[in-house]
């Protein structure tokens, strides 16, 4: 886990305020401590329910407990990797379809409980001193969402014409948007079906700077996993301290 020095520098400095920084702010989501906080390859318990991703931003973690079975949405920290993708494959739960060597081990599973309280995941820790632009992030699949897309899975049929899944990312200050982006990550609503299988960076030119961001995974199947896998999020922080 990328963890720089700036955050108990602001911390410290409370008067005045005359020096800037700016900064590249990466969450690769390497986890060092996978002794007292990791089984099976998950991580199940996490102080305070939230890690700090990278500098300056916070991710938030569902119920740390249960990390196969999230009660309640966010992030699950997971070194799964289940890269069989064929009919009758008994996928592995929270495991990426694929692993790539630029992305390291780790990486974040996005669980989106529906009908859960409404909560911001992520949070830009020096709001109050600066300002924070989202670079960009790479989304892929986990296996069982691709396997269900592509094959159908235990009794639950594969997609068919017109069937969707989709993640969400919107930005806020304060309470007032800032800023969207979204990215299909399994759609038969053209010709045939499209399923990201492969780590794919998502652009973010547009979406502007955040106090905190929300991730929403949608489908028009109540059948499919709201989940999605999350690597390399990048963002650029500017601070004046």
């Amino acid at each position: 886990m990328t963890v720089l020095v700036l955050g108990g520098l602001v911390a410290a400095c409370d008067t005045p305020k005359n020096n800037e920084s700016t900064y590249v702010a990466v969450a690769t989501f390497e986890f060092s401590d996978i002794v007292d906080y990791m089984v099976d390859s998950l991580v199940t318990t996490l102080p305070n329910g939230s890690f700090q991703g990278a500098d300056g931003l916070t991710f938030v973690c569902p119920n740390p407990n249960s990390a196969l079975s999230p009660t309640q949405t966010g992030f699950v920290l997971s070194l799964r990797h289940d890269p069989t993708l064929a009919e009758g494959h008994q996928a592995k739960p929270m495991a990426v379809l694929s692993k790539s060597g630029a992305h390291g081990n780790t990486y974040v599973v996005y669980v989106d409980k529906a009908g859960a309280p409404e909560s911001h995941t992520v949070y830009f820790d020096y709001a109050s001193y600066g300002t924070c632009t989202l670079d960009g992030f790479c989304v892929n699949n986990t296996n069982q969402v691709a396997t269900i897309a592509t094959y159908g899975m235990e009794g639950i049929p594969a997609f068919a014409p017109g069937d969707w899944l989709k993640l969400t990312v919107t930005g806020y200050k304060g309470s007032s948007k800032a800023g969207t982006c979204e990215v299909m990550l399994a759609d038969y609503t053209d010709a045939e079906l499209n399923v990201i299988k492969e780590w794919t960076a998502v652009p973010t030119e547009d979406f502007g700077t955040f106090e905190s961001l929300d991730f929403t995974v949608t489908s028009n199947r109540t059948d499919v996993p709201l989940e999605v896998c999350l690597d390399y999020f990048q963002a650029t922080v500017s601070v004046t301290y």
